[in-house]
């Protein structure tokens, strides 16, 4: 087996090497003056499993063009089996057709990945696991959230954890069940042409409590900002979010920070530094166990 790193997350590959045994082979790249993407492969991949570990995030599209460029030259040069460790998939959020005439954009990426002969995917908790239908059989979602919930438990007095939405509500329950707190979810609106978000109060006792919001992702943190001035103005004594994805856009740091939030905690699934706010837990060893268990590698 062969484990190819493109775009990796940060310190991702490191540990999931380790645990998978072997040594990372680190995929070569750049851009054109013209804005073009170029790949090379620094070694031999004919007759061997390869692996390919990449997120999607930042610059969603540069990093869906390298990866459609190593699939397939995976294949080119005679790859046994081709498989893709990719933790962020973008354009994941766009998983129906909300408006008439929009696409299905995820729908578009995973027919892609699946028409350039990926054997497999894995990702980490993708908006709508029911969108991996699109890339068919041999996708994979991993939630990472019990284990980021795992390993903050003994830091965490009195919590409740809330989903910010009724579609999140099954997250914020693996989440509950391992520090065993009470649950519920908040009453979200999001206009579908603005994108402006509301949050209606809800009866909730946040009172004194450690209140962790918990989502797939933080994206400019206006939600998850104005669900933390709610349970700020309700007594919480704590705001901490967990997430799997913390994109942190434009000035998501000051948002949360001026709502009260006290800790973003997450996972390295992306390709970036973190502001003070955002405290990093390494799942690449679980991400690496949980393909084990499966025998994708």
């Amino acid at each position: 087996m062969k484990i190819l790193c493109l775009t990796p997350p940060m310190g991702f590959c490191e540990g999931f090497v380790e645990a998978l045994g072997g040594e990372a082979h680190f995929i070569e790249k750049k851009k054109f003056p013209d804005g073009e993407t170029y790949i090379r492969f620094p070694i031999s991949v004919a007759d061997e499993d390869v692996v390919i570990v990449h997120t999607g995030f930042p610059e969603q599209n540069d990093r869906l063009m390298e990866v459609f460029l190593a699939v397939d030259t995976a294949r080119d040069l005679g790859a046994s089996s081709v498989a893709l460790v990719m933790p962020y998939m973008p354009y994941a959020r766009q998983d129906r057709r909300f408006r008439e005439g929009e696409p299905v954009s995820i729908k578009v990426v995973l027919e892609i990945l699946a028409e350039l002969d990926l054997d497999y995917l894995v990702v980490v908790d993708i908006h709508k696991e029911y969108s991996l239908s699109h890339f068919g059989p041999g996708a994979f979602n991993v939630s990472v959230l019990p284990y980021l919930a795992e390993k903050i438990k003994d830091e965490v007095e009195n919590p409740l954890v809330l989903a910010p939405d009724r579609g999140a509500t099954l997250r914020a329950k693996s989440v509950a069940n391992v520090l065993n707190a009470e649950w519920d979810y908040l009453e979200k609106r999001r206009d579908r042409v603005t994108g402006e978000v509301t949050i209606k109060p809800k009866q909730i006792s946040a009172e004194g409590k450690t209140v962790i919001i918990v989502d797939d992702m933080i994206s400019t943190g206006s939600t998850l900002a104005l669900a933390a001035k709610h349970l700020k103005e309700a007594g919480a004594k704590k705001v901490i979010a967990l997430v799997a994805h913390a994109l942190m856009v434009g000035d998501a740091e000051k948002k949360l920070k001026e709502a009260g939030v006290d800790r973003v905690i997450t996972a390295n699934t992306l390709a970036k530094d973190y502001p003070n706010i955002v405290k990093v837990i390494d799942v690449s060893k679980y991400i690496a166990n949980f393909m084990k268990e499966r025998e994708l590698v």
